[in-house]
């Protein structure tokens, strides 16, 4: 499960992961549930994440979301050249216990690579509604036209956008 999953990140995710940072947790230690991320690549999932997920890892995707945040500077970059998107997105509900801007580009990662790259009809999501029709194009539109995605011509792609003019 942990291979198809890691099989949706577009290849320059993949480098900046470099597969060896990614850590299983023991079902005793912590997290206990969901996972973690730090800036230096490393994620931990927790055994109960796994044992929930059936054939890709939504906690895997959410938290390699944050390490490219991170890396590429992302949502820092998006509120500068794409204002709007960026309110958009960070406007986006979420339901865990952190709430900063990171945890709705990590969802929408998420989301667009279950989704659009995967294939699948009913995913995992927080705030569901924010991912049908315009409201899903205009938060994939905001992650595609992040640095994370530059060169990206996977599905969608037609909706990164150049930079907004003040």
């Amino acid at each position: 499960m942990l291979e198809r999953t890691l099989e949706l990140l577009p290849t320059a995710h993949l480098w900046v992961l470099n597969y060896g940072h990614i850590r299983l947790s023991h079902p005793e230690h912590i997290p206990h549930d969901g996972g973690g991320s730090d800036p230096a690549a490393w994620i931990r999932i927790s055994a109960r994440s796994l044992a929930a997920a059936s054939n890709f890892s939504p906690t895997l995707l959410h938290e390699s979301g944050h390490v490219m945040d991170y890396h590429y500077h992302a949502m820092e970059t998006l509120a500068r050249t794409h204002p709007r998107l960026h309110k958009t997105l960070r406007e986006t509900p979420h339901h865990g216990v952190t709430q900063f801007a990171g945890e709705r580009f990590a969802d929408c990662y998420m989301m667009y690579l279950l989704t659009q790259v995967a294939g699948l009809v009913r995913p995992f999501a927080a705030s569901p509604q924010a991912y049908q029709g315009a409201a899903r194009d205009t938060r994939f539109s905001a992650l595609l036209s992040t640095p994370a995605f530059d060169g990206w011509t996977g599905p969608l792609s037609h909706l990164r956008v150049p930079p907004e003019t003040p």
